[in-house]
């Protein structure tokens, strides 16, 4: 492929809680899905797949089978290990993997310009024209954590885990898209800035 980078952002759920188990436990978990996953080629329009409406498009998986192109990710280890954990076994093949080598994180740029890890406080603190989504956080916690965690014994049978989705929240899902490209928006402006200064 022609390209030199693909940006990427995920959005995630689990019936586990991230910041209590840690990144491998919640990655390997069998209940962690894939709400969206925002992407871009270079400077390229920011795509979003949507795993509930189909198979992840061929121009994507191309791009995270090839060694060449650089993987872009604010704080990387979750997109890594989201990738050779879920995104790849579960939707390109069982065996799928891409080295850690390949990623790049602007976030470890941020840090050696001696920013937060914060993107959306480092965003500000440069005078970014892409920002965060403020609404952010109130969106992640209503379609990453469950309603109800399932496993209770009725008259029709055991419970099954039930999140909010699509077809639950329409009209808030189709906010969350749009703050998933926002955040790839924000990633790119701020690993071009950032990397003019280079890596130590």
């Amino acid at each position: 492929m022609k390209y030199k980078h693909l940006h990427l952002d995920y959005e995630t759920f689990s019936l586990l809680n991230l910041k209590e188990v840690g990144l491998d436990n919640y990655a390997k978990h069998p209940s962690t899905g894939i709400s969206m996953l925002g992407w871009a080629l270079d400077d390229e329009e920011v795509e979003v797949w949507l795993p509930h409406k189909g198979p992840m498009p061929a121009k994507l998986r191309d791009a995270l089978a090839t060694p060449s192109i650089i993987k872009i990710a604010w704080n990387a280890q979750f997109e890594y290990n989201i990738t050779n954990r879920v995104a790849g076994p579960r939707y390109i093949t069982p065996e799928f993997r891409i080295p850690m080598d390949q990623f790049r994180d602007p976030m470890v740029l941020a840090h050696n310009a001696s920013l937060p890890g914060k993107l959306e406080k480092v965003a500000i603190i440069l005078k970014m024209q892409n920002k965060k989504d403020e609404r952010g956080k109130e969106l992640v916690k209503m379609f990453s954590q469950p309603v109800s965690m399932g496993g209770e014994q009725t008259l029709f049978g055991v419970t099954t885990p039930l999140f909010r989705d699509h077809n639950s929240h329409p009209r808030e899902f189709a906010e969350y898209v749009e703050y998933c490209k926002q955040d790839v928006r924000a990633e790119r402006d701020l690993w071009y800035k950032l990397s003019k200064l280079g890596f130590p």
